[in-house]
């Protein structure tokens, strides 16, 4: 049995249903590792998988006590899992990513020396090419990441994922924060501390099908709306001035309606004008509502102050290593 204590790194995985890519994930992950000097370990939070991964997962960890698992008691989604790996790793440094070896685990060494060379908090990986995702994907992606961007009231950078490497002292910050809806992206570029990019091409999926369809899945559409709730204003400011907009443009029509009855005798209907105006900041108050509505419901789901998951069982965290 395989037991080294004291981890210089873990490796936080957040996954669902990925029984056809586990072994090869965890073999690859020991053949880029297990050279290395450092020691790791590999946290795997099962967000209520109904496959085979879990079985996978406990043959695995008899063997290799660096291999551990979080089981949910329920489907809590893929950032509140991240966030439970964080608060039970134990590595100096902390690199999260997916299962699905979209995000190769062949460039984790590259991330560490990125780290040492450049004396960074964090590494984000940037994305220069995106194998074995259909156009739709791509530029709806591309799309949201830049809207986000510019958004924001900080600098999350583009085409930039989940799969980072960040200090410890990153991940402390990091599970002192207690709010709900979290996004993770937007947390690390808001905390600051020296961060670099690394350019790397993206993979297609080793097995399986992607758990985060874009037409199909409501994850990646949670995962922007928390984005620009957490880090934006704009849609506020955007009804603002939509309504001076729409006022002023209002009042324009007002006046030159009356000019032209004054000076050219023309009569327009004025029925016209009013369900113009009526159909006008009709659809701006419901716009409006629905917008400041989201932040409500963001400010009332963290008054509710339930805890973010529940942890259903766990392997290997309890164990002393030798």
């Amino acid at each position: 049995m395989i037991n080294k204590r004291n981890p210089n790194l873990s490796i936080i995985v957040s996954f669902r249903n990925e029984a056809d890519v586990l072994d090869e994930f965890i073999e690859r992950v020991q053949n880029s590792l297990d050279p290395l000097t450092c020691t790791y370990e590999m946290l795997f939070v099962n967000d209520a998988s109904t496959d085979a991964s879990i079985d996978i997962l406990r043959q695995k960890a008899e063997k290799d006590t660096r291999i551990k698992v979080i089981s949910m008691s329920r489907r809590f989604g893929q950032a509140e899992c991240v966030f439970a790996g964080f608060e039970k790793s134990t590595g100096d440094r902390v690199i999260y990513m997916d299962a699905d070896l979209q995000d190769p685990p062949e460039i984790i060494p590259e991330l560490i020396r990125t780290l040492d060379e450049e004396k960074a908090d964090v590494v984000y990986t940037t994305r220069l090419s995106r194998s074995g995702e259909s156009a739709g994907k791509l530029m709806i992606t591309r799309w949201a990441y830049r809207m986000i961007h510019t958004l924001s009231s900080v600098d999350i950078p583009v085409d930039s994922g989940d799969f980072k490497l960040l200090s410890r002292q990153v991940v402390d910050h990091l599970v002192e924060f207690k709010e709900q809806g979290l996004y993770i992206r937007g947390l690390i570029s808001w905390l600051g501390f020296k961060q670099v990019p690394f350019f790397y091409h993206r993979e297609p999926r080793f097995s399986g099908k992607s758990k985060f369809p874009i037409w199909k899945s409501k994850g990646p559409f949670l995962s922007f709306v928390r984005a620009i709730l957490s880090f934006s204003l704009f849609p506020i400011y955007s009804v603002l001035f939509c309504g001076l907009f729409l006022f002023l443009l209002s009042l324009c029509v007002l006046l030159g309606t009356m000019g032209m009855n004054l000076l050219y005798d023309v009569c327009i209907p004025s029925w016209g004008y009013i369900i113009l105006s009526i159909t006008s900041m009709g659809g701006l108050e419901l716009l409006a509502v629905g917008m400041v509505g989201l932040y409500i419901g963001h400010i009332h789901q963290n008054s509710l102050a339930r805890p973010r998951y529940i942890i259903e069982s766990t392997i290997n965290l309890n164990e002393t290593h030798e």
